[in-house]
């Protein structure tokens, strides 16, 4: 299973992790200068390739939905998770990542960027890709609605969220 998150997002994630520039402008300037940080898009049309028939690709927002783990079951050849099994996300964060949300151009402007990459995971999820994603709506749109838990729960700091099985009574 590949899964593969909204380009925007993973660009401001790097922006977090990796760039602490002061300013906001100069560090998005540097990582989108970087083609290893902007295009991904080869690597998907290389792994949808090599990997036809014998890899998902899901997506990484729509993990715990129903339709997506039906998904899985189905790809895997398992029976289905029963009805009461939910998994739920976590941010260990409860906060933006970055100050990239705060500048709305500046994410249009990288919005498109990444429409060639937005373009290609349309076509290698299909009738799976959300609606969310063929909007482009990203996390500065949609923020995370995670239940927030202590970060003593989180073992690795780069670490943004975790995923716990629950089965209701």
């Amino acid at each position: 299973m590949v899964a593969v998150c909204d380009p925007l997002d993973r660009f401001e994630r790097k922006l977090d992790l990796e760039a602490h520039a002061a300013d906001i402008l100069e560090q998005v300037h540097q990582k989108a200068s970087d083609t290893r940080s902007t295009y991904f898009s080869e690597a998907l049309r290389s792994w949808g390739r090599n990997f036809a028939g014998r890899a998902l690709f899901i997506e990484k927002d729509m993990q715990a939905a129903p339709e997506t783990l039906e998904r899985i079951t189905n790809f895997l050849g398992i029976r289905p998770f029963p009805q009461q099994v939910r998994f739920k996300r976590y941010n260990s964060r409860g906060r933006r990542r970055s100050r990239l949300c705060s500048h709305p151009n500046l994410v249009q402007n990288l919005k498109g960027l990444f429409e060639p990459e937005y373009n290609l995971l349309e076509e290698i999820l299909g009738a799976a890709a959300s609606e969310r994603l063929r909007a482009r709506r990203t996390r500065c749109e949609v923020p995370d609605d995670f239940k927030e838990v202590a970060r003593y729960l989180v073992s690795h700091r780069s670490c943004t969220c975790f995923w716990i099985p629950q089965i209701s009574r």
